[in-house]
């Protein structure tokens, strides 16, 4: 069913989030890792990690001193919500807003959003958002990274986005061997190199048990080798790139980067591939690292 579209006022309240921080969105497609790398990031498990989880749409995450959860509908209404009730979050809300006091928040605020595999979704939140997405962290699993649906939805957001955004290889520790984690890694950087300001791989589950005080700039230390020195490098090369310092960046029309001028209308092969990726079994294998989002 097609959603009404986002009204100018809600757009109004959005933009009044912005602040002198960076906005960073947490991208993929279904079982990407995503929830594991955001849960991971804000250091609590916020983002649900299973498959049979509600629906949510995006979730913006911004510093606070006092937590908060609301939803904002499309016409700007705007109201506090509590996420373990039994609601249709997707149909009622464009975008959640939540304040937390995670240390990380303080360096950028971070959209939280669903899974690119869902054509109708993707489209819906992608038409909204992606203009004030700062840069992108794309996570893509390890056992089947960077495939064309993938590619199809990346450079669908607008030049400004993508400059500083870098590419996450999520779940290497799954792969079988240091061999085949850089046949993997090498053909990620020849196929996406060229889209994104870095590719990472990172084993986010073992990076995130890894105590404060051992994360070190050692690169053959525990830190280092899960990945987690990488992942922290990237992502604060793109924050400092991002950072408004006293100004924000002008916000772009929709029209720039949903129109041709880009190279970003969707062809009936992209819908056709999108609408695949949401069908392949290999994304849903429902286990322990499974994604709802």
């Amino acid at each position: 069913m097609d959603r009404p579209s986002v009204s100018a006022k809600a757009h109004g309240v959005i933009e009044g989030w912005r602040s002198d921080r960076p906005v960073t969105a947490i991208m993929g497609e279904f079982s990407s890792g995503k929830s594991t790398l955001i849960n991971f990031m804000l250091g609590e498990d916020v983002a649900a990690t299973q498959v049979t989880a509600t629906p949510l749409p995006p979730i913006w995450f911004t510093l606070t001193d006092e937590p908060f959860t609301r939803g904002l509908r499309r016409d700007g209404t705007r109201e506090d919500i509590d996420l373990s009730d039994d609601v249709d979050f997707r149909e009622h809300y464009a975008i959640i807003h939540r304040g937390l006091t995670c240390p990380v928040l303080a360096h950028c605020d971070m959209i939280d959003a669903p899974g690119s595999s869902d054509p109708a979704l993707h489209k819906d939140y992608l038409v909204f958002l992606a203009r004030y997405m700062d840069f992108v962290v794309w996570c893509t699993p390890a056992s089947q990274a960077w495939r064309q649906t993938e590619k199809v939805a990346f450079l669908k957001l607008p030049d400004v986005t993508r400059e500083h955004s870098f590419l996450l290889i999520t779940r290497v520790d799954k792969l079988r061997n240091a061999k085949d984690r850089n046949k993997v890694q090498t053909r990620v950087e020849r196929d996406a190199g060229e889209y994104f300001a870095d590719v990472v791989p990172i084993q986010t589950t073992k990076a995130a048990a890894i105590p404060f005080e051992e994360r070190n700039e050692e690169p053959r230390g525990p830190w280092g080798m899960t990945g987690g020195r990488g992942f922290e490098l990237a992502f604060m090369k793109a924050v400092e790139a991002t950072k408004p310092n006293g100004t924000l960046r002008p916000l772009a029309p929709i029209e720039e980067f949903m129109g041709e001028d880009d190279g970003s209308d969707a062809s009936e092969e992209d819908v056709k591939l999108l609408a695949e990726a949401t069908l392949d079994p290999d994304t849903k294998d429902g286990g322990a690292h499974s994604e709802a989002r």
